[in-house]
């Protein structure tokens, strides 16, 4: 995330792509943010920020595929829980997992 100021109480929601599963939501040894809490939906992880500082923020989680092939990761969407004024969507991505 790069906000272009500081901001307070942002949620993030970010489709996982088809034939991949979340393995850890909050793991250890990940950056994120202190004040980030974070779960497991069906068929997306959800972060919700208190804080988030001026500048670029990463939040990561793991996910492990379950199938070979091509896959399309839906954007990712942010969004003031408390501010409708502010919203933004990432980029859809192309995925390829390659079998042994």
């Amino acid at each position: 995330l790069t906000a272009p100021r500081d901001l307070r109480w942002i949620a993030v929601q970010d489709p996982v792509p088809g034939g991949f599963e979340i393995d850890q939501i909050m793991p250890d040894g990940v950056e994120r943010p202190w004040d980030v809490s974070g779960e497991m939906r069906d068929g997306e992880a959800a972060f919700y920020l208190e804080t988030l500082p001026s500048g670029t923020t990463v939040v990561e989680y793991l996910v492990r595929p379950e199938l070979a092939g091509r896959f399309a990761a839906l954007p990712v969407s942010a969004f003031g829980m408390y501010d409708p004024t502010l919203e933004t969507r990432g980029a859809e991505q192309s995925i390829v997992v390659e079998g042994k």
